[in-house]
């Protein structure tokens, strides 16, 4: 026997009420480079929260690793942002359901004008499961 309908939804709202801060969805490229390196690599964002942020890349940083990355939460210029990679699931050949590729970085630095645009960002965007609660009402 499956999961009712309900069930996975009471499984899934657990699952997001346990994370540390409130994520919101944020696509957006973005450039990093490591600590010991010159060269930007190009990633892509895929959610937010105002601790960090997830980057899809085939080249992420090691664990623990300082990375730069240029962000851009207020829609004018990126500015450079400091951070702290917090997890890392690099590109290899796999059997089973894996992680997503990429890395989970844990914000450092941030200027004030990019931390008070996070804010409003994180404050103001829904959720995922608060959108698609909001398609299901409007069916």
């Amino acid at each position: 026997r499956g999961l009712s309908r309900e069930e996975a939804y009471v499984l899934c709202s657990v699952a997001v009420d346990l994370r540390v801060g409130k994520r919101v969805p944020f696509f957006s490229v973005v450039p990093f480079r490591t600590e010991t390196s010159d060269e930007w690599i190009q990633g892509f964002t895929y959610d937010v929260s105002l601790g960090g942020l997830f980057v899809k890349t085939v080249n992420p940083g090691p664990m623990g690793s300082s990375i730069e990355l240029l962000v851009n939460f207020n829609g004018k210029e990126p500015t450079v942002a400091k951070a702290h990679v917090a997890w890392s699931n690099p590109f290899r050949r796999r059997l089973t359901f894996s992680y997503p590729v990429g890395m989970g970085l844990q914000f450092g630095y941030l200027e004030p004008a990019e931390r008070e645009a996070l804010v409003q960002l994180v404050k103001e965007k829904p959720t995922e499961v608060q959108a698609a609660q909001r398609m299901e009402q409007v069916r």
